[in-house]
């Protein structure tokens, strides 16, 4: 089974070597992002976590895999993974659709948990 976001730092960023190798406008992400990116234990940090989670993910996502949810859907304890058929990273496509895919999701939690 792959672990998630194995290589996902290396993949995305390991070429990018300036100190402000990510800007847009006045801003910008330093290489900072990168040393403490590869620290992180992500699959760690998601079994800690036992609250409810939404996962919405396009499966012609080409900027993170859907490999990536749908491996993460299997270490959350509560998730509701939701694909979106042939959109992309940005929901190019069917915003229609993840917008419906989050107010289902909020409604359910609302019902189930109404005292």
């Amino acid at each position: 089974e792959d672990k998630i976001y194995t290589g996902f730092v290396e993949r995305e960023f390991l070429a990018c070597a300036d100190s402000r190798f990510l800007s847009w406008e006045d801003k910008y992400v330093t290489s900072n992002y990168v040393r403490i990116g590869r620290t992180l234990d992500i699959e760690k940090a998601i079994r800690a976590y036992h609250g409810p989670v939404l996962l919405v993910h396009g499966t012609a996502d080409e900027t993170v895999p859907v490999s990536d949810s749908i491996n993460a859907d299997k270490l959350y304890e509560n998730s509701t993974l939701v694909l979106i058929p042939e959109d992309t990273h940005c929901y190019d496509y069917h915003l229609d659709l993840v917008a419906e895919a989050i107010e289902k999701w909020l409604k359910e939690q609302y019902a189930a948990h109404q005292y």
